[in-house]
């Protein structure tokens, strides 16, 4: 399921500074939820490492939940596109281990982490499902679940600006929080609980027993 066209696009060398300037301003403005609210959801499972992360992106979120709690907790912080994963590095130091990996196959045995946390991949992920039944798989029985994502919800700027980029082949078609949930869901995550703040689904639970 690896799509080498979107990680291609965050490999330009200034495509990871630019998306971190969008995600600082844009996130609430747009999306509708901050990159303090959603970091707080990394932070929330940080007591139970080892933590992968993925895609962990430049480390925006995943540095700020590391702020917010501290914890000797591993974080693997997985990513297709090298040229990002260089920036989280440099962001996040030996806090972390980095693994250039697509999120449909990932190099790990079932049941390595204690809790998996995919923060704003879900609408970029070209096969969901495939993506869902990893995120479970690597995951302990009853470990942490922690996902994020753009939904089809949200205000006329929010929902416009996502039909663009789907056209541009950047994301998937905007789904709705049901859609995601089942798809969780059908690879084995229990649903703990969830809100959906603008467009961005929040999505917390557990891998079944």
């Amino acid at each position: 399921m690896t799509d080498r066209g979107r990680a291609a696009t965050y490999d330009r060398w200034w495509v990871p500074a630019l998306y971190d300037l969008d995600v600082r301003f844009a996130s609430r403005l747009v999306w509708g939820a901050s990159v303090a609210t959603q970091a707080r959801l990394l932070a929330d499972v940080l007591t139970e490492g080892p933590v992968l992360d993925v895609p962990a992106g430049t480390g925006l979120f995943t540095a700020r939940a590391v702020r917010a709690r501290r914890s000797d907790s591993l974080i693997v912080a997985v990513d297709l596109s090298g040229r990002v994963l260089r920036r989280a590095r440099r962001r996040l130091g030996d806090r972390a281990v980095y693994v250039e990996a697509d999120v449909g196959r990932l190099p790990f045995r079932d049941g390595t982490f204690a809790a998996a946390h995919s923060s704003n991949g879900f609408h970029l992920f070209p096969d969901t499902s495939t993506a869902a039944e990893e995120l479970v798989r690597v995951t302990r029985p009853t470990g942490r679940l922690v996902v994020t994502t753009w939904t089809d919800r949200g205000h006329v700027v929010a929902r416009w600006y996502q039909r663009l980029l789907a056209r541009l082949g950047h994301v998937n078609v905007p789904r709705s929080p049901a859609d995601h949930i089942s798809t969780i869901e059908a690879a084995g995550g229990v649903t703990e609980t969830h809100t959906t703040t603008g467009t961005l689904l929040q999505w917390e639970g557990r891998r079944g027993p």
